[in-house]
């Protein structure tokens, strides 16, 4: 069986890769804890490591959401429930707190959990195929409050809401895009988005 999540180290870049291609890097609840303890190590490390990227294996999704097959055991009573959610958010609480500059690397679906995952890193750099959605009420699930100020401070308030309560993917044409900062997905508006609330991290 292959790792959830692979690490590699190229120079002073790791890159950490969303390891389930065959499920378009569905994310089970291995695959969040191991993401939690790779990004824990890579804070921690002292191989002079200037950035980190994640990706997900294959060319078609960056991460399509979580696993559903897997919440009828994983999810299966409230404490249950509490438990996944409490690995989920040590997940991207490492990645949102490491000290090195996080850049997703997207391509294809970018969807649910896949998305919180863009949504917490400094930088994201998407092309033509990259799709952005949380269609949460389509499995009767809601968003998490960290979450959720997550993606308030990405885009604003008034363009996080839209989004929660959208049942549309949102899509990037026109060739590839680079998205920086924290305000940096693609809106579902044409007006303009709010100014970024915070600057990336600056490579050293």
């Amino acid at each position: 069986m292959s790792d959830p999540v692979l690490v590699a180290q190229s120079g002073d870049i790791a890159t950490v890769t969303l390891n389930r291609p065959e499920r378009l890097n569905a994310l089970d609840l291995a695959m969040w804890q191991a993401m939690a303890e790779a990004m824990e190590k890579l804070a921690a490390s002292d191989d002079g490591l200037r950035c980190v990227l994640l990706r997900g294996a294959g060319d078609k999704a960056f991460a399509a959401g979580a696993d559903l097959a897997e919440f009828a055991s994983a999810r299966a009573t409230p404490s249950d429930a509490e438990r996944y959610g409490k690995i989920m958010d040590r997940a991207l609480r490492s990645i949102c707190d490491c000290p090195l500059p996080t850049i997703a690397m997207i391509q294809g679906a970018c969807i649910g959990g896949g998305l919180q995952i863009a949504i917490v890193c400094d930088l994201r750099i998407c092309g033509a195929t990259s799709r952005f959605g949380a269609p949460l009420q389509k499995i009767g699930v809601v968003m998490p409050f960290p979450e959720i100020a997550y993606l308030v401070e990405l885009e604003g308030a008034r363009h996080a809401h839209r989004r929660r309560r959208s049942r549309r993917e949102g899509s990037i044409g026109g060739g590839p895009a680079h998205f920086r900062g924290r305000a940096a997905l693609p809106s579902l508006s044409q007006e303009t988005d709010p100014p970024l609330p915070r600057s990336p991290a600056a490579l050293p």
